[in-house]
């Protein structure tokens, strides 16, 4: 009795751990991943297919594969994400110009400039008077930093919608264009003041910035120009997809999506011109989970003069959601269905170049239940300090033939049947020795 208990009692041991061997044939998707040199730890950016096709919303079934076809140690880590707070702008000097002759572009102008290139004044040098409308140049001498996009502020608050080109030079001589027919809106819908007044530069870098109308001098005067400088160094590139409705009931439009997104931000897209719709947006992991509420907005898409203007995107609350519903609130709504725009930025994939390459990323089993991701922490021995050992980029290659969509199934899980029958088989033993106990005691 004592051999046939300790016989149970170490099968018991031993079946959780051959069940965590996994092999290729398990899965349905692989795709090889491209290395160089020899580090010890690589990572790569998860592709959106992984999203798209794994069973498990924590990415469970996802494994790296050495040639040898034996999985290697893996960790999962969130890319860097933008602060909860946008880069302070800063307010920049602006001068008008003097107006346009014909079709030579800006009049000649004299300008005085103080030592280090800042701007002191804007003089015509054809006309006494104050300078005439014809732009406005920016003095950005005293930035160190790229400027990502110019926030622009116009006397008033009469409707304004126009075009602009924004142009960048070091010398106020040659110019170069930077932005052309920008949108700029600004007006009121239902009560609600909705604007796009943020000219995107991209990273540029110059004294000085010349804007100017489209088709003519702006309909407003210029303000405040602020400069936006480029979100912090090391922010991931995002990706997205935009999803059709699945299914609408009355307000409510429902998207059932084919994978579970960590979506971080938002956007309504609406077809129709000059509709707005304020809206609130729910989400659920799948058809037996409870909706949660995520985001409250309002979404525009506005046309004047041949200037189309659509709502920016929103921040949610991030989450692996497989079902999105969108609530229209009010009275506006649309004729056409609304788009919903889905954006996050992919988790890193680290893994130890254990054994030899090429090594190959295996996702989507309905066999796989368990996670084998390790904390980043444990992979990565003194993570997060300078100590710290950074692991080498990697990058995704070509697709390699697996399982197909068969894996995707769920399978009669045979391991877990033997886990709970050599666990019923060792309490039976136990509660035998027990009873045999009991009974030479009394």
């Amino acid at each position: 009795m004592t051999r046939l208990a300790s016989f149970a009692l170490l099968a018991l041991i031993a079946l959780p751990a051959a069940a965590q061997d996994v092999a290729p044939a398990q899965f349905a998707y692989g795709t090889l991943i491209e290395t160089t040199g020899g580090a010890a730890l690589y990572s790569v950016r998860l592709p959106v297919a992984v999203y798209q096709r794994s069973t498990r919303a924590d990415l469970a079934d996802v494994r790296v594969f050495n040639a040898g076809a034996q999985p290697v140690p893996h960790a999962l880590r969130q890319q860097v994400v933008p602060d909860s707070q946008p880069p302070a702008a800063v307010a920049l000097p602006v001068f008008p110009l003097p107006a346009v002759h014909g079709d030579d572009g800006p009049a000649a102008f004299d300008v005085r400039i103080q030592g280090g290139g800042a701007l002191v004044s804007i003089r015509s040098t054809t006309n006494d008077g104050a300078p005439a409308d014809g732009g406005w140049l920016v003095d950005a001498s005293a930035l160190r930093t790229p400027i990502a996009s110019l926030d622009l502020a116009f006397a008033g608050t009469a409707p304004l919608v126009a075009r602009v080109n924004v142009e960048a030079s070091d010398d106020l001589r040659a110019f170069r264009p930077v932005a052309a027919n920008a949108p700029i809106v600004r007006t009121q819908v239902g009560g609600q003041q909705l604007a796009q007044l943020r000219v995107e530069l991209g990273g540029v870098k110059a004294k000085y910035l010349r804007i100017t109308g489209v088709g003519g001098a702006l309909p407003a005067a210029l303000q405040q120009v602020s400069a936006v400088p480029p979100p912090q160094a090391g922010i991931a590139a995002r990706e997205h997809l935009v999803a059709a409705q699945s299914k609408a009931d009355g307000s409510s439009h429902v998207f059932e999506l084919d994978g579970a997104y960590p979506a971080d931000r938002i956007g309504v897209e609406l077809k129709e011109d000059n509709s707005v719709v304020s809206f609130e947006v729910e989400a659920r992991t799948g058809d037996s989970g409870e909706w949660v509420q995520v985001a409250r907005g309002t979404a525009y898409r506005l046309k004047q003069n041949g200037v189309t203007v659509t709502s920016p995107p929103l921040a949610v609350r991030p989450g692996a959601w497989r079902q999105w519903r969108l609530k229209t609130i009010g009275s506006a709504s649309t004729a056409e269905s609304p788009r919903l725009r889905l954006e996050w930025i992919p988790a890193e994939l680290v893994f130890a170049a254990r054994g030899s390459g090429p090594f190959m990323l295996a996702y989507g089993s309905g066999a796989i239940r368990t996670s084998a991701a390790m904390p980043i922490d444990t992979l990565i021995p003194g993570y997060g300090t300078d100590q710290a050992v950074e692991p080498a980029e990697a990058t995704i290659g070509q697709n390699v033939q697996l399982a197909g969509t068969s894996a995707l199934k769920p399978e009669a899980d045979v391991k877990q049947w033997g886990l709970w029958s050599v666990m019923a088989a060792g309490a039976l033993m136990l509660g035998m020795m027990a009873a045999r106990l009991l009974r030479k005691q009394f």
